[in-house]
């Protein structure tokens, strides 16, 4: 097995005291696993200290830290039974690593710890891309090749053909991140080209039924009761490290992004009107909660319900510390009724189809868990 591994060159302005990436100093190198690897540097100016990241270490880590967590019993049991259709959560790579301060980047004054977080997002992007996305997209090859500024104006949309239908994906939490590979947690969840991306798909008049699949639930709660529970004192500020921060946690929750929440939901409530024998479902992950839940949605301007979904943990822990309130409205329109389902037991859950020829589709959910 082989990779190639870019070594980027930093050097520090006498003046100004600024790090400048050193573009003719770039090199690209095919290192082949169990062999040293020489990086050989050119045009570098002579008495000047440059700080060398070896990008090689770093994806190492990365690639043992996904072959350790694929391997856990739990994980292995539900990709083996699944369509292995994966989404890039916030705990991937570190914490909330698209809203932490931690990867916040000064690019007019970069200090050290910048260009290694730097370094760190831009391998975790990587390696995601080598285990992660090429477990569904069968363009994958393809999709290796692009040039970066190709993948960040797209935003890496994707199909593939499933057995069911099409499934079609954007990937919001690239939205987050800046083409110089630095957090940008101010970015609308989705850009112009998706919310294009999202109406297309709407106006496939074939589709019958809708799995809306998001990393976070798209009903969470009203963004006034997420904003007081961030701001609120009896809220920690830090948490133990097998707990998300809370306020760190919520700042990435679609409630606090109100008009993308409501936006996204009017378009998909009113696409389930707009014709007879029509489904929709919301199927999201726990990441950010710690415990699974079952939610009624009720559209009260067009007076119809559709059912949310969210699911696990699969291997992290279970705890009750993020629930949102448990009944609410969220944009003045859809109000929400949360239930939570095996509680303390991590969980996964297979989700059944089915759409005959004139009638209403039949969607049910059956849950799997284990208690820890």
């Amino acid at each position: 097995m082989s990779t190639t591994v870019t070594c980027h060159v930093s050097r520090r302005e006498r003046v100004t005291g600024q790090w400048l990436e050193v573009d003719a100093a770039r090199v690209a190198v095919d290192c082949v696993k169990g062999r040293p690897s020489i990086f050989h540097m050119k045009h570098l100016l002579p008495g000047t200290s440059y700080a060398y990241a070896m990008e090689a270490q770093v994806v190492e880590r990365l690639r043992d830290a996904y072959r350790f967590q694929w391997s856990l019993p739990s994980v292995r049991r539900v990709l083996a039974n699944t369509s292995n259709l994966m989404m890039w959560s916030d705990e991937d790579i570190y914490p909330d690593f698209t809203t932490s301060a931690t990867f916040h980047i000064i690019h007019e004054a970069p200090t050290i710890q910048m260009q290694v977080m730097r370094v760190l997002l831009r391998s975790a992007r990587r390696v995601y891309h080598e285990y992660q996305r090429q477990l569904w997209d069968v363009d994958f090859h393809e999709f290796r090749t692009q040039t970066s500024a190709e993948l960040d104006k797209h935003l890496a949309l994707a199909k593939r053909k499933m057995d069911f239908d099409m499934v079609k994906r954007c990937e919001s939490r690239l939205s987050e991140l800046k083409t110089l590979t630095a957090n940008a947690p101010d970015n609308p969840v989705f850009s112009p080209v998706q919310w294009d991306f999202v109406l297309k798909v709407l106006a496939d008049v074939t589709l019958r039924v809708l799995v809306v699949c998001s990393e976070l639930p798209l009903v969470d709660d009203s963004n006034a009761n997420i904003q007081a529970f961030m701001t609120s004192s009896k809220v920690p500020s830090s948490s133990s490290s097998s707990r998300p921060n809370p306020r760190s946690s919520c700042r990435s929750w679609w409630g606090a992004v109100p008009r993308d929440q409501q936006r996204l939901l009017t378009l998909v409530s009113e696409w389930k009107l707009q014709k007879p024998n029509r489904e929709l479902v919301l199927l999201s992950g726990a990441s950010s909660m710690g415990v699974a839940l079952a939610s009624t949605v009720t559209d009260m301007k067009m007076r119809t319900e559709f059912h949310q979904h969210v699911v696990g943990p699969i291997a992290g822990p279970c705890h009750t510390a993020l629930v949102p309130t448990r009944t609410g409205v969220v944009a003045d329109r859809f109000a929400f009724q949360h239930d939570v389902v095996l509680p303390g037991e991590n969980n996964f859950a297979v989700l059944t189809l089915a759409a005959a020829e004139g009638r209403d589709p039949v969607v049910t959910c059956r849950r799997v868990g284990q208690v820890q």
